[in-house]
């Protein structure tokens, strides 16, 4: 699968972001049927703790309880979590993610079950 038209179209409802992904992911890894699901899964998780950032943002870390107590903002957990399982997902595919030496800030690239050239 090195062209572009073997790879898999991304999954229907996965954001913008995780479409990118996905293509670039499967255009450099051959995935069998099974991983590719684990994959979805994984990108699905990471659309989910965006959202939760995009609520923060908008609402702030912190919210007011019912008795007029300062808490963290539920969604605070919500993105952790999802972030976590999302990187738990991409171990379990073997992606490493690695910065490359040039650069300074940003997604590194990932190393490990590259595809065959």
């Amino acid at each position: 699968m090195t062209a572009d038209s073997a790879v898999p179209k991304p999954p229907k409802g996965l954001s913008r972001r995780s479409g990118a992904l996905w293509r670039e992911l499967l255009t450099a890894w051959e995935l069998s049927e099974g991983e590719q699901t684990v994959l979805e899964n994984g990108l699905r998780l990471l659309d989910r703790a965006d959202e939760a950032a995009e609520t923060l943002k908008a609402d702030g870390m912190t919210t007011v309880d019912r008795y007029g107590g300062v808490k963290s903002h539920p969604m605070v957990d919500a993105e952790v979590r999802c972030r976590r399982s999302f990187n738990d997902v991409i171990r379990q595919l073997g992606i490493r993610f690695v910065e490359e030496p040039s650069a300074k800030r940003g997604p590194g690239k990932y190393t490990a079950g590259l595809r065959s050239t």
